[in-house]
């Protein structure tokens, strides 16, 4: 591939394609290689001439990661670093209108001409530049491509704005891609792939199925759920809220977990993984399975009571010490966790017109304990349901199907 020389050497073969150009119908026409400002004014810019600009070189989007890796696992250089690049530059032409036209159609029509640097163009432009040869540039492949850059008038005066009290020019763009310049750095030999395979057959991608929703028991007892899915074998892993928790036998033949004690209220991402050996030596590494299900973990209400954290306020409370109702709730809420607690009347309520309400806002002060203000126009007996972002806690049911708790009175 090309060197450190590739740029100079496309300026250098684009100059000389269009000194080639208009060297037999305007033999007087130079081709030179100024900023905008640095060009002359008065009978200068009546002088044919077109003036060649390197105005911005830019990654190539298509090329800048061809390179990669270019690093073995051991840090080794395994191949030179490349840089990609386009260029884009400025045709401007001067003379009278006559001449400047005359130019811009030779130009046009060369560069369209050549579409590509071929190695010739390129031998040919620096066979009299010994500083500009063994570029590599003729060698290149792809070879650099030339084609116009489409700039609106607005685009063009706010281009010609940057350069200091210059007039416009009569002026077309184009851009060269993609120059591939490597560095000169040596890298290292490394050996090829002796084999290239595995020492079993890979199993499928395993399959978790559907999860059902888990309570914790009162007593903080971390609860076992079932796992059920397809290509799932003891000694796989489940990932719940960010924890690895291994797969073993359920008490009915199938497979099962047991959660961490830890595990807070609320949904839980879970994803299944298989045990691998990777590297050399072999170590099993866990790689997680992209299937990915939802366990509801439900808030279990250990005891409800009124006015618990403050015994001595009397209801209705006096201002400034609100009635409350404190919650001992089973797995504690993590931090930044806020629940809601919902209450419904008994059918042996003895508040008169008490009915279904939602208090938002209860706070855990201390792990595992929430406590809640309670209106004072709020009076019966209620079923208790607490919510942690948007899963709700179970409600007791008899054997015939009828709620029994738990319960809270407020007097």
């Amino acid at each position: 591939m090309s060197n450190y020389q590739a740029v100079a050497v496309v300026t250098a073969t684009l100059r000389y394609l269009l000194h080639e150009a208009v060297k037999n119908a305007l033999p007087e026409a130079q081709v030179t290689l100024k900023r905008p400002e640095e060009d002359g004014g008065g009978a200068d810019r009546d002088r044919p001439r077109i003036n060649l600009f390197l105005f911005q070189t830019l990654d190539s989007p298509t090329a800048r990661n061809s390179d990669l890796p270019t690093r073995n696992p051991g840090g080794g250089l395994t191949r030179r670093p490349r840089v990609a690049l386009n260029l884009n530059y400025l045709l401007t032409f001067f003379g009278d209108a006559e001449n400047s036209h005359l130019l811009l159609g030779l130009a046009t029509t060369a560069l369209h001409q050549h579409a590509f640097l071929t190695p010739q163009d390129i031998q040919d432009a620096t066979s009299s530049k010994p500083s500009l040869q063994g570029s590599g540039l003729d060698q290149q492949q792809p070879p650099v491509r030339v084609a116009p850059l489409t700039f609106s008038f607005d685009e063009f005066s706010k281009f010609w704005s940057g350069f200091f009290q210059i007039p416009y020019s009569l002026s077309v763009a184009y851009q060269a891609s993609v120059v591939l310049m490597d560095s000169p750095i040596e890298p290292v030999a490394t050996l090829p792939v002796r084999q290239v395979g595995s020492r079993g057959v890979p199993r499928p991608t395993p399959r978790l199925g559907p999860l059902a929703p888990v309570s914790f028991p009162a007593s903080g007892a971390p609860p076992t759920i079932d796992v059920e899915g397809d290509g799932l074998v003891r000694g796989d892993m489940l990932e719940v809220g960010g924890t690895l928790l291994t797969i073993g036998a359920g008490p009915s033949g199938g497979l099962s977990v047991t959660l961490p004690a830890t595990l807070s209220p609320g949904p839980h991402p879970v994803r299944v993984g298989i045990t691998v050996s990777l590297g050399n030596p072999p170590t099993p590494h866990t790689v997680l399975s992209s299937t990915e299900r939802e366990l509801k973990v439900r808030p279990t209400i250990a005891t409800i009571s009124f006015n618990a954290a403050t015994p001595a306020v009397v209801f209705p409370p006096s201002p400034g010490a609100p009635a409350t109702i404190t919650v001992q709730v089973v797995p504690p809420l993590r931090a930044g966790q806020v629940a809601t607690l919902s209450l419904f009347p008994t059918a042996t309520s003895p508040g008169a017109g008490a009915k279904s309400l939602v208090l938002d806002g209860a706070t855990q002060e201390t792990p595992g304990v929430l406590s809640i203000a309670v209106p004072a126009n709020v009076t019966g007996t209620f079923f208790a349901r607490l919510g942690v972002d948007g899963v709700d806690s179970e409600l007791g049911v008899d054997s015939s199907g009828r709620f029994t708790g738990p319960e809270v009175t407020i007097p």
